[in-house]
């Protein structure tokens, strides 16, 4: 094994250097973009449908939970977003992130970069999801007449 150019005879060997030394942000928001694109590419109704999705959630739990399980919570369609736009984030970002590098074995093939970025980057394109069901809360929160204040930072 050969000793590094610059390192003297007493100095131990590295062990490993990064695998990659380019710009991982680049391949970060490259990532980011490709499962946003692939997200709603096979959807008819593309973005849409990730605000469709917890509408009819809203709609079904509040119906279940004020007609049949009567409930006098008021604002209950935005006590079931509140709970629900979470749940939705962390159930994608952990269900696609641990089969990440299985999705994406074809870049490790080709470029050699270090393992952890693919997961992070799928977790950032779940961010994008979240943003915009985050909007869909602020949307139903000025429709019901709740306004966002600094305890909204808290969800």
């Amino acid at each position: 094994m050969a000793r590094h150019q610059n390192a003297t005879p007493d100095a131990p060997l590295p062990l490993a250097g990064p695998r990659w030394v380019g710009d991982s942000r680049f391949l970060v928001w490259q990532v980011v973009l490709k499962d946003f694109r692939i997200r709603y590419r096979n959807m008819s109704l593309g973005i849409f449908w990730s605000v469709l999705n917890p509408m009819v959630m809203i709609v079904l739990l509040t119906f279940i939970f004020t007609q049949v399980f009567v409930s006098k919570t008021p604002n209950y369609p935005m006590v079931i977003l509140t709970g629900l736009i979470p749940f939705n984030f962390f159930t994608l970002a952990w269900a696609s992130s641990t089969t990440s590098l299985i999705d994406n074995a074809s870049l490790f093939k080709y470029i050699p970069i270090r393992s952890e970025i693919i997961p992070i980057a799928v977790v950032f394109a779940n961010v994008l999801h979240l943003l915009v069901q985050l909007a869909l809360l602020v949307v139903i929160g000025l429709f019901y007449g709740v306004y966002p204040s600094w305890y909204w930072l808290w969800l």
